[in-house]
């Protein structure tokens, strides 16, 4: 394993933008100087490679959601790549009154999931009472029809923020992307119904992407309440509460009589300062989610709802969300009154799209149109390698093949789309003449295939699986 060393000198200059400009320097036997906020794309740049190269080592090897490459990397995962890269770095250290000014803690981001009718509206409306509005007002059939977001300070002044997603198996996908953004789930189980299938896809969501997570059992004041069948009915499913000597918090809630509620608003807190590190930069340009979308019907215009990961969002900034760009005309927060900014761990609703956005798809402030193209360009060449693989797998290739494809990453299937032969052999297992030949013309980009080429990649010797020889860059 590679040493990585810490930084002995100061820049004034932080990663200011999604595109970095690296120098090399011939001949120079140079360990890479690695600045503040940099993405899969800069990094990439650096170490010579391919931007998905990077995200598959990272998707390999850590627990990092990855939504593309130009997300900003946390250190760990940028000393993991290196190492598994062979490249030796340093960390150039962030100017001290910089960082004083601009590194602060943010609210934990909460999602409230579980089973319908088992009350996350009600403990929704709970925590959201300040406010004065009802959500469950805004409800039909009891299934909340978009994800939302607002923030409440709790009586030790401590500042949350809470993402609803829907609990209707019909909104499967917004529920997995309302995960993907959040730093803790609430389950709410319902006291008189125990544990349901949705209960256990949650669980199941928790468990895979590794989210800190409370369990709040609901409905506590109905008489059938049965609270100890709840706690069996978790057990069967790997979740054994600290009460029976397990390390899952639990809280018995009345939502609808506002029962422990106030204690739930500490566990959070509790847990938040325990197991997240909250930490980040307010000042660099943002990096948002989309969490909720829509078209206005008195101005027609589109609209979103998005939530800051990171950085600070204006009203002015040009952005990049999807394959498409834009300019914020205009803010509100939670309570709809128009700001002028967003930090990390805010929500606010903004307008300025050209096109609809898609929910869960990653928004990015930009400091002018050349970065702006740069990342719309790369976003819209996925977008059509992506579609093109759909369309490949709709084709005549065997049904096993289908299945081999299915499995592949989206990264991997981008990388066979560029004619990687590697993937292409080693991944889909293609053996068959017949395969290769329907293969070869559903990817265009994949050059003539000979019986040479094919047992050199088989056996693991293609060179194709070479690693490429570094060069060495600086950052100025």
């Amino acid at each position: 394993m590679h040493e990585v060393k810490a930084a002995t000198q100061q820049t004034a200059a932080h990663s200011s933008s999604a595109v970095l400009d690296g120098v090399l320097l011939p001949g120079e036997e140079l360990i890479l100087k690695i600045p503040p906020n940099i993405n899969s794309f800069q990094l990439a740049k650096l170490l010579d490679e391919e931007p998905q190269e990077v995200v598959k080592v990272i998707q390999e090897h850590t627990n990092e959601i990855i939504t593309d490459e130009f997300q900003i990397l946390s250190p760990e995962a940028v000393e993991l790549v290196c190492i598994e890269l062979e490249q030796e770095i340093e960390f150039v250290e962030m100017d001290k009154k910089y960082f004083e000014k601009n590194y602060r803690q943010r609210a934990p981001v909460i999602t409230i999931m579980g089973h319908v009718d088992h009350g996350k509206t009600t403990l929704l409306d709970q925590f959201r009472k300040s406010t004065g509005k009802s959500l469950a007002e805004q409800e039909f059939g009891l299934i909340t029809q978009t994800i939302g977001a607002f923030t409440i300070k709790t009586q030790s002044k401590q500042v949350i923020t809470f993402i609803d997603t829907p609990g209707h198996e019909a909104f499967q996908n917004l529920r997995a992307r309302g995960a993907k953004v959040t730093d803790m789930i609430i389950l709410v189980v319902s006291a008189v119904e125990s544990v349901q299938r949705q209960t256990i896809e949650v669980i199941e969501l928790a468990r895979s992407l590794r989210i800190p997570t409370i369990v709040a059992i609901n409905k506590i004041d109905r008489p059938e309440a049965d609270v100890e069948s709840v706690y069996l009915d978790l057990e069967n499913q790997g979740i054994v509460i600290e009460e029976l000597g397990g390390d899952v918090t639990c809280v018995p809630i009345s939502a609808k009589e506002n029962v422990n509620i106030q204690l739930l608003e500490d566990k959070i807190v509790q847990l938040s300062e325990k197991k997240l590190n909250l930490i980040e930069d307010h000042g660099m340009p943002a990096q948002c989610i989309v969490i909720e979308s829509n078209i206005d019907e008195k101005s027609g215009q589109t609209t979103a709802s998005v939530l800051v990961k990171k950085g600070r969002l204006r009203v002015n900034d040009m952005f990049v969300c999807g394959a498409s760009d834009g300019k914020i005309k205009f803010m509100k927060d939670d309570a709809s009154r128009m700001v002028t900014e967003a930090f990390p761990g805010q929500a606010v609703h903004i307008g300025g799209f050209k096109d609809f956005p898609e929910v869960g798809n990653p928004l990015y402030a930009v400091k002018d149109a050349i970065e702006t193209n740069i990342i719309v360009r790369t976003l819209k060449q996925r977008s059509a390698q992506e579609e093109a693989l759909k369309l490949m797998a709709k084709g005549d290739a065997s049904d096993e093949i289908k299945k081999s494809i299915g499995k592949l990453t989206r990264w991997e299937k981008r990388r066979i789309k560029g004619g990687d032969k590697t993937i292409l052999y080693h991944k889909l297992g293609i053996a068959e003449e017949a395969d290769i030949e329907r293969l070869k013309k559903k990817f265009g980009g994949v050059s003539a295939l000979d019986e040479q080429n094919l047992e050199e990649v088989l056996e693991g010797r293609s060179a194709l699986g070479r690693k490429k020889s570094r060069r060495k860059l600086r950052v100025e």
